[in-house]
């Protein structure tokens, strides 16, 4: 039984609309792609910009990244 590629062929598939949920760098890069090869693409999100967790909150206070900090420390002992 022949296995199915997951690379590019020379065949050309039909273009389809495609729905992608969520404006982060995930599905930035995944409408990306699919755009790339040929489909229409929706981008649905529910903030009012892209971003996701990279995406910073203005406030009268200043600015607030949305994502988990992470911090490491290094103890030399």
């Amino acid at each position: 039984m022949k296995k199915k590629s997951r690379t590019a062929s020379s065949e050309t598939p039909a273009q389809r609309h495609i729905a992608v949920v969520g404006a982060g760098i995930a599905g930035i890069a995944c409408a990306r792609t699919l755009a790339q090869a040929g489909h229409q693409v929706t981008v649905f999100e529910k903030n009012h910009g892209a971003g996701g967790r990279m995406a910073t909150l203005d406030t009268e206070y200043g600015g607030f990244d949305h994502g988990t900090q992470y911090f490491t420390v290094r103890d030399t002992r």
